[in-house]
């Protein structure tokens, strides 16, 4: 091979390189939607708090993209076409939606796929009970599947959840994400209380943690994708854990919110969604990569 030869070769890689590496970048979707490339990594997931947080155990996560802010409620009523509650419109179209059910979660990352051209991630079937779910206080029981191959809009992982969460891999173990002091990061009972009334707050008011994500501890709880399952991690997968097969309890919550003590916004923290329930529980966006 010539030298001149090799000096193309290199230049040719060295191109490829930039344009597959330019691939995988922060950027804005054609609706909007903020979303902060998420570099794969091992963490530790899990603490010794509780017994459904432990134990400790590595994880590795493959890289992702997960939305920068909480869907808005006027993000939710422009893609869904109404308002889960009427007087949230008082507190301003850039608080978080909230007072929905995680059926309503995935149907919104399913329309918002389709909005931008996306593959759907779900498949939901409403007309049949899914054998798989067990939760005696679910009045709906649809069936639900998540492709995580897709390229469109879903809920995240309990594990990607904690891993951004947590910094990712620029993490500095704070308690909280991005802090270790919770009036630097969180809205909770603690600081979002006026007057006796709590209530979610416009979306990225608070410091962001160390990858530029903002509210994922406080304001709003976020709905994971995974079943809930207190002793999961004592058996957990160590690569791209997506939960249980089968719920006899609940779906994933994380974060805490504005109206749960400090203490439930911490990055380990594990929560459920119950009984059809719609309380202050929202939506954080993920994709794959």
């Amino acid at each position: 091979m010539t030298k001149k030869m090799t000096l193309q070769a290199v230049i040719f890689f060295v191109i490829l390189h930039k344009l597959f590496s330019a691939e995988f970048k922060d950027f804005v979707s054609s609706s909007g939607i903020d979303l902060v490339a998420i570099d794969g990594g091992v963490f530790d997931m899990g603490c010794n708090d509780k017994e459904d947080q432990k134990p400790v155990h590595k994880v590795s996560v493959d890289s992702f993209y997960i939305s920068k802010y909480e869907v808005t409620q006027d993000q939710f009523r422009k893609i869904m076409g109404y308002m889960p509650q009427i007087w949230q419109e008082n507190l301003g179209n850039d608080r978080p939606v909230c007072f929905i059910n995680w059926y309503e979660a995935v149907e919104f990352c399913n329309k918002l796929s389709e909005l931008e051209g996306l593959e759907s991630c779900y498949i939901i079937v409403k007309d049949r009970e899914d054998p798989f779910n067990q939760c005696n206080g679910d009045l709906f029981k649809y069936i639900v599947r998540c492709d995580f191959e897709k390229n469109g809009y879903r809920l995240p992982t309990e594990a990607e959840w904690e891993y951004a969460a947590r910094g990712g891999n620029k993490s500095k173990k704070f308690k909280y994400s991005g802090s270790d002091n919770i009036d630097d990061v969180a809205w909770c009972n603690k600081n979002s209380t006026v007057s006796g009334f709590t209530s979610v707050k416009k979306i990225g008011t608070k410091k962001a943690n160390e990858l530029g994500i903002y509210d994922l501890s406080g304001n709003a709880s976020e709905f994971c994708w995974d079943w809930y399952d207190p002793e999961f991690y004592l058996d957990s997968p160590d690569n791209n854990p997506k939960g249980p097969k089968k719920g006899s309890i609940g779906r994933v919550l994380r974060g805490g919110s504005c109206n749960y003590p400090e203490m439930l916004s911490r990055n380990c923290f594990r929560s459920i969604w119950e009984k059809n329930w719609k309380l202050i529980y929202g939506i954080r966006l993920a994709k794959s990569k």
